[in-house]
Order: C-alpha cells, then sequence, then structure tokens
C-alpha cells in the first residue's frame, strides 16, 4: 500500500508541477490566462474534483492496468483544512476502496469497510503526506516558467477555452530530477534513484470556463524506471474534472462511531 501510495504522489507531483506555468515569449498571452484561471481558482482555498486515471504498468514481461478514481472534496485550506477523499482501485481482479477524511481532532482512514483513527499528525496539511496538499497544487500557479513551454494550441469549448501545451522535456525533466519530494520517494521503493527514473512524452491540457475558473486538467505521460539490470515502463492517462468551479464546497463526513484508534505508524503515516 505504501509502494502504491507513493507511486500516486509521484504521479501527482508531475501533474502538478506542469500544472500552470508564467508566460513569457510567443506564448505569454496564453499562459497569463491559464495563470489568471489558476489564482482565480487557488482563492476559494476549496477545491471539489473527480479524478480519473488509468496506469498501464509493463516489468518483468508482465503487463498490468490499474484503473483509479478519487472524489476528493476539501475546504478552508487557509485556516481550519477539512477534507474528505475517497479512492477506488482495482488491480490484479480485486476492487480496493479507501476513504480519508477529519475531524477537528483526528485523522481517519477506512479501508474496505473498516475505519481507523489517530490523532491529528502536527502540520500534517502541509506535509508531503497529505495528497491534498499536491491535489490543490493541480490548480495552483508554480514557479515554471516559459523555458519549459514549447507552444500552446487554443480552442473554444462551450464558451470558455481549452488550452493544450506542449513542454520542452529536456528541460522538464531536468526539473523532475531535482525534487525531493514524492518521486524521490518513488524511486527509493523502486530500489533505484532519481538518475533512474524518467518522464517523457507528456502532453496536457487545462480547460477555463466562460466565468475564468478552470474546469479540468488532462495529461498523459510515461514513466520508465530502471534498477539494476531490471526496467519497467508504465504509461498514465490523468484526468481531473472540477465539481461546480466557484461554488462553495460542502463536506458531510460519515458516521465514525465505529471507528478503532490507532497510531500514526499503523495508518502508515511515519
Amino acid at each position: 500500500m505504501k509502494k502504491m501510495y507513493a507511486l500516486l504522489l509521484a504521479v501527482m507531483l508531475i501533474v502538478s508541477m506542469t500544472a500552470c506555468t508564467k508566460g513569457g515569449g510567443d506564448v505569454k498571452a496564453d499562459l497569463d490566462k491559464i495563470q489568471q484561471a489558476s489564482t482565480k481558482s487557488t482563492e476559494q482555498n476549496a477545491l471539489d474534483a473527480k479524478v480519473s486515471m488509468t496506469m498501464k504498468m509493463d516489468a518483468d514481461g508482465e503487463t498490468m492496468e490499474i484503473p483509479i478514481t478519487m472524489d476528493m472534496k476539501m475546504k478552508a485550506l487557509d485556516t481550519a483544512p477539512q477534507m474528505y477523499i475517497t479512492m477506488n482501485m482495482e488491480a490484479e481482479g480485486e476492487s480496493i476502496d479507501i476513504a480519508y477524511f477529519n475531524d477537528e481532532e483526528y485523522l481517519y482512514m477506512e479501508v474496505m469497510g473498516i475505519m481507523m483513527k489517530c490523532p491529528m499528525p502536527e502540520g500534517y496539511f502541509n506535509s508531503e503526506n497529505f495528497m491534498g496538499n499536491t491535489a490543490e497544487d493541480l490548480a495552483n500557479t508554480s514557479n515554471l516558467t516559459e523555458e519549459l513551454v514549447k507552444s500552446v494550441k487554443t480552442e473554444s469549448v462551450d464558451g470558455g477555452t481549452k488550452y493544450t501545451i506542449t513542454f520542452k522535456e529536456d528541460q522538464l525533466s531536468k526539473i523532475l530530477q531535482d525534487e525531493n519530494g514524492a518521486l524521490s520517494e518513488f524511486a527509493s521503493l523502486a530500489n533505484t534513484d532519481l538518475s533512474g527514473v524518467t518522464v517523457d512524452d507528456i502532453a496536457e491540457s487545462v480547460s477555463v470556463n466562460k466565468d475564468g475558473y478552470m474546469t479540468q486538467l488532462a495529461m498523459t505521460f510515461k514513466m520508465t524506471v530502471k534498477s539494476g539490470s531490471e526496467s519497467g515502463k508504465m504509461d498514465v492517462a490523468m484526468t481531473l474534472d472540477v465539481n461546480n468551479p466557484g461554488q462553495d464546497v460542502t463536506i458531510t463526513l460519515p458516521d465514525t462511531s465505529g471507528a478503532v484508534e490507532v497510531t500514526a505508524e499503523e495508518m502508515g503515516l511515519e
């Protein structure tokens, strides 16, 4: 489970890093509009979105396809953060359901109908353990510059605009290799270092509605992991759809009376 969690974080790190860039050069106008939509979306300090992801992995001559869906609700991320994240994952014929949520005192995790809780770890919402921290970055501006963007194509969709971004992959790879977060953790779990993890064939699009809010982010890329004489490949396709952009987010938590208290380590947070 920890390795899969690190993989998810690695995937979301790559997406979040390329979700929005600062404009300049020939693509400045389009990138500035994406950045404006990013700023407007993150000013809410909340997110209600659905993520659909498919990971096709090929390693040691075996191929596996893992479809994942996630429903994310987060609010008050700047004051009193609250989240409710549910995930369904299918692997090797099995369906796994996981939920993460919190109240003022506890962090909860429910796996296959079994609910656990632990006292809210100090600084959790500002740590790399918090998937929502990376998820929020999907609609946030980064410190990337126009040096990473080769071109931007625009088209009108439902009164809004869809931006398709082509990256300079050699420059983006350098940024990813310098990261110390989820990509590094995933490399460690794969018994290699960052030089053994490469990402290429990146394609991304960002959709903005007529009111100036981000409504969708879609991305595909390939990841190759090499460890000694062994190697594996993974194709990733991900779409994040924002529900009711610009509207308040309401979170209703499930009944927690049956939750079993455990340690943060037992919850897989340490």
